[in-house]
């Protein structure tokens, strides 16, 4: 992910929408979303509205007993099409990667500011 702005206005919940831009493969995605479902610090499903690469997502946080910690559970669908679908296996091996290198990026940014 690149960037990502809230293009929808009010609380962020249930129908709010976003912009983002991406990069999967040298090329640039630009996806408009929506938000389908929401547990605020629980869960939120989303799918895209228009997209190059159209996905929907399921964002599950497992919260930690022992610490101030969690674990998020990421859940993508989408459908390759063209030739991207002879390549399925690779493709979601690839998604899954980027996914945890997204993840990875964040959790070093949330604790470099101390959260």
């Amino acid at each position: 992910m690149e960037s990502c702005h809230i293009t929808s206005s009010g609380e962020w919940g249930l129908g709010s929408t976003y912009h983002q831009k991406a990069k999967f493969l040298g090329r640039e995605i630009i996806s408009n979303f929506i938000i389908t479902e929401f547990e605020a610090g629980k869960m939120i499903k989303g799918e895209t509205v228009e997209s190059s690469f159209p996905i929907s997502f399921t964002r599950i946080v497992h919260p930690h007993d022992s610490t101030d910690s969690c674990t998020v559970e990421v859940i993508v669908i989408g459908d390759a099409s063209g030739l991207f679908r002879l390549f399925t296996p690779l493709m979601d091996w690839m998604v899954g990667r980027s996914i945890k290198q997204d993840y990875a990026r964040l959790k070093e940014l949330l604790e470099s500011r101390g959260m």
